[in-house]
């Protein structure tokens, strides 16, 4: 694993530092927090989604349940959030901040392939409204926290 940056952010009102750090496909990842799933689809497009909770958009995500790995909550959120399975999934980065100046949380960026259409589940208190499939030269103006996203983003369109 290597540290490529500390980024800060505003969670909130609160601003908080996380770190960003590349991963290795053999890196073994535990306490996970969260995922966010950078995924692709044939045109090269990225699914966003709008958090009505949270007023932003952002990559489809979230928290990890107890005993779920990192690979079954990027499936069970990708269907819950974008009504679509994905394939490949690889995880490729691992953002780590501080929460409360103690607490540490670890979220993991993972990288997937759009799939089959999938709308066998419904989360009545899904937070999303709204999906936008994103080209990603686009991506940024949209989501915002560009100093975060940057090496994600650099990443990503090295596989294209």
């Amino acid at each position: 694993m290597k540290k490529i940056k500390t980024s800060s952010v505003f969670a909130g009102s609160r601003k908080v530092d996380v770190d960003i750090y590349a991963l290795n496909e053999d890196n073994k990842l535990v306490d996970l927090s969260r995922v966010y799933i950078v995924a692709i689809d044939k045109k090269n497009n990225v699914p966003l989604v709008f958090n009505s909770k949270r007023n932003i958009w952002g990559f489809p995500g979230g928290h990890v349940e107890k005993g779920e790995s990192f690979m079954n909550t990027a499936m069970r959120e990708s269907i819950e959030e974008i009504k679509k399975k994905i394939n490949n999934c690889q995880q490729k980065f691992l953002l780590i901040n501080k929460i409360d100046g103690e607490k540490e949380e670890k979220q993991v960026v993972c990288f997937a392939e759009i799939g089959e259409d999938c709308n066998d589940f419904a989360d009545e208190n899904e937070s999303v409204k709204e999906v936008v499939y994103t080209p990603i030269s686009e991506i940024i103006s949209k989501v915002g926290n560009k100093d975060l996203w940057d090496p994600i983003i650099d990443e990503l369109t090295k596989k294209i």
